[in-house]
């Protein structure tokens, strides 16, 4: 099963992006800002991220950068 990190300032848009993908099948991971995904990833790793863009403090492509540091390969 795929693990996705839904990461999203938003709460609302947040569970439901994660309830969707639940029904889909997969596991899912919710991060509320970048710091906390990023600590999430390193903990716990993820298959995909999907994540705001815009969000206080590290934005999502900050995110997916230290992402990519960790996991090249993880869209």
């Amino acid at each position: 099963m795929s693990r996705v990190l839904v990461v999203d300032d938003e709460s609302n848009l947040r569970k439901v992006l994660a309830a969707i993908l639940r029904k889909e099948g997969y596991e899912v991971a919710i991060a509320e800002n970048g710091e906390v995904a990023q600590a999430e990833f390193e903990k716990n790793g993820a298959d995909v991220v999907i994540t705001d863009m815009v969000m206080p403090k590290v934005g999502g492509l900050e995110l997916l950068k230290s992402v990519h540091a960790i996991r090249p390969d993880v869209p």
